[in-house]
């Protein structure tokens, strides 16, 4: 598994949240939950409008121990072009309704489990601002989101 990156430091700019989770799934279902950003400062902020390209997924048992998944959970962008981001004015949010596959996760058998979920910004700044000429959202990941739900047969 791949390390967590680095939790952010001061004052919040975007606020990352986790919401309409079931804590209750089946055997072959998805995971299903919806996934935001809101602009908590009071400024525009430009972020990359494709929130899927944000997460980063690492499951666990019920011990706390990460399972071996079927790939890695983590989208990597195309190749942005100016259009790709988009503003958020203070207090507005993006939100993208997500899914993934249990057994795309590594989850087989009936049990309880959790799924860590952390945002990371999948454009550099330094990288949007000198090949796009825009300056885009440049803080770190916030604390990791956890999902925590049971598997029944």
């Amino acid at each position: 598994m791949c390390a967590l990156p680095a939790v952010a430091e001061g004052p919040e700019t975007l606020r990352f949240s986790i919401t309409d989770a079931k804590i209750e799934y089946r055997l072959g279902d998805a995971l299903q939950f919806t996934a935001c950003i809101t602009n908590v400062s009071r400024e525009d902020v430009f972020a990359y409008g494709d929130l899927a390209y944000w997460l980063w997924l690492w499951p666990q048992d019920e011990t706390g121990q990460d399972m071996p998944t079927a790939f890695i959970v983590e989208h990597l962008p195309p190749p942005p072009s100016r259009d790709s981001f988009v503003p958020l004015n203070p207090r507005h949010a993006l939100c993208l309704q997500d899914w993934f596959r249990l057994d795309d996760l590594g989850i087989t058998s009936a049990g309880t489990y959790s799924v860590k979920i952390i945002f990371a910004n999948p454009v550099p700044p330094t990288f949007a601002k000198k090949w796009l000429g825009i300056d885009v959202w440049d803080g770190m990941p916030s604390r990791p989101a956890i999902i925590e739900f049971t598997v029944r047969p």
